[in-house]
């Protein structure tokens, strides 16, 4: 009985340090694929999106090269992490020269459901955003 017992004891032992050393790993990796939807109102040609998202170690980019002309949309989809970020760059057409907007930089630490957005390209000079809209949770 008492061989019985200590293999019950090392089986449990075992099982527990497999649960502290490798279930963690397993949800660590749980993201959602975030649709962002750059909206250009801007008179001027978008001819790059570049997001970067971000979550402790994690990191995801993408940058699609593409034409998006005033009064258009087109979207991009990442992977994002709740507790993380991301990052939002286009690359625009201003006088026949290229620049870059500013960064728009949505936290995603507020413990509201990560759904998807719309960003609105206001360009100019300052490459600057006029909003954002984020889609309402399904019910």
């Amino acid at each position: 009985m008492n061989k019985i017992t200590t293999n019950y004891k090392l089986l449990i032992l075992t099982i527990f340090i497999i649960n502290l050393l490798i279930v963690p790993d397993l949800f660590a990796d749980n993201f959602i694929q975030e649709k962002i939807t750059i909206d250009n109102a801007s008179s001027e040609t978008i001819s790059a999106i570049e997001v970067t998202s971000t979550f402790k170690d994690k990191k995801d980019s993408i940058k699609k090269s593409l034409e998006i002309k005033p009064g258009n949309k087109d979207n991009v989809t990442i992977k994002v992490w709740d507790g993380g970020q991301f990052i939002v760059n286009v690359t625009y057409q201003l006088d026949g020269k290229e620049k870059t907007s500013r960064p728009f930089t949505a936290n995603l630490n507020t413990g509201l459901p990560i759904t998807p957005a719309t960003l609105k390209f206001g360009g100019g000079e300052w490459g600057l955003w006029k909003g954002v809209l984020w889609d309402p949770p399904a019910k």
